[in-house]
């Protein structure tokens, strides 16, 4: 059996609300027995990225911020969750400052997500 036909049919949603995002363990939250923690749990991770979001940055040729662009048109790139085939389960791969926007604007707003799978159960 593949690892794509192992996937229940939630882990395949092409978009998932910026609450629930909030929930998945977030790259750079690794704690000392090799886990990572949520996003929701790491408040410092989660109002740096609120706060790198809201700074304006040259986005289709004008200053515009990640937030005021995502408050506008939404999240338009999908984040990326990494799905683990030894059952560590899904992890947000990319994508943090995105998630931290959408909830902080409306954390019902939906998210695209698209997904790949890891062979280790760290990665």
């Amino acid at each position: 059996m593949s690892a794509y036909e192992s996937l229940s049919h939630a882990q395949l949603r092409m978009f998932i609300p910026a609450r629930e995002l909030m929930t998945y363990p977030a790259a750079g939250t690794e704690t000392s027995n090799s886990g990572y923690l949520p996003m929701a749990e790491s408040p410092n991770l989660h109002a740096t990225k609120l706060r790198e979001s809201k700074e304006g940055h040259p986005y289709g040729g004008k200053k515009e911020s990640l937030y005021d662009n995502i408050k506008k048109e939404g999240v338009q790139t999908p984040v990326h969750l990494r799905l683990t085939t030894y059952g560590s389960g899904v992890r947000v791969w990319d994508g943090d400052h995105r998630i931290a926007t959408a909830h902080d604007i409306d954390p019902n707003m939906e998210v695209p997500v698209r997904y790949s799978v890891s062979q280790r159960s760290g990665a």
